[in-house]
């Protein structure tokens, strides 16, 4: 079996592979295409590899092969080249989902066909306490709160492939700047708050902010200079 992997957009990805597809007797009549998609579709789905992701589906078959026969065996087989849809989801990218459920040691939010631990050490830039009544989480000093169906950004901190998406295991983080729920972060921002503010409550860099004000400062400095030069030459 031979893949190659196509860019994609965020995490899914277009794969062309190769590979030899039987066919049973039964189907031998019916348009090939047809049946040689949904053998692999049968076969491929929710399947696993590392290099690929998680198999969605056959998209598309490509070209076929002559169908060969093997002496003894009632299986005809083919060459088929087609392509799939798979989801990976990369090491560091930043992502947006939902969060489905929340437990005493974390969260989980969906991330296509895979549910991804966000650890309760991860939930925020924050000490966080679980409350059992309301199955939410909060933090003590922000007073933010994630429950579930609340949207959130994530980064992807570990990714563990094993033979299906329930079995697999992706670790996610929102401990770091601009991730998390955009309201945490959002109401700071549009208040104007100075960025030593943003940065303490919400774990934003505040280095461009600095610099922004910084030229600011510089620029209102140099307009009261020219200012006093022009008064001083009207005087004269």
């Amino acid at each position: 079996m031979i893949f190659i992997i196509k860019d994609g957009e965020w995490m899914f990805h277009i794969v062309e592979v190769e590979d030899v597809v039987g066919i049973p007797p039964s189907m031998l009549g019916s348009d090939l295409n047809m049946v040689l998609k949904d053998i692999l579709n049968e076969d491929k789905i929710g399947k696993i590899d590392k290099e690929v992701g998680v198999v969605l589906g056959v998209v598309k078959i490509n070209n076929t092969g002559s169908a060969k026969v093997i002496p003894g065996d009632s299986f005809a087989y083919v060459d088929v080249a087609y392509s799939l849809l798979s989801f990976k989801p990369d090491l560091q990218n930043v992502y947006e989902g939902q969060i489905k459920e929340v437990a005493e040691f974390g969260a989980f939010m969906g991330l296509g066909p895979f549910d991804a631990l966000i650890h309760v050490s991860q939930l925020m830039n924050d000490f966080v306490s679980f409350d059992p009544k309301n199955k939410h989480f909060v933090g003590k000093e922000s007073n933010n709160i994630l429950a579930k169906g609340d949207s959130v950004f994530s980064r992807v901190v570990t990714v563990s492939y094993k033979g299906n998406s329930v079995q697999s295991k992706i670790g996610l983080t929102m401990r770091q700047g601009g991730l998390g729920k955009l309201e945490w972060f959002e109401p700071a921002i549009a208040k104007g708050a100075s960025a030593k503010t943003i940065e303490k409550k919400q774990g934003l860099h505040s280095s461009s902010l600095n610099k922004e004000e910084t030229r600011n400062e510089k620029k209102k400095i140099e307009e009261v200079k020219e200012k006093k030069v022009k008064e001083k030459k009207v005087k004269k």
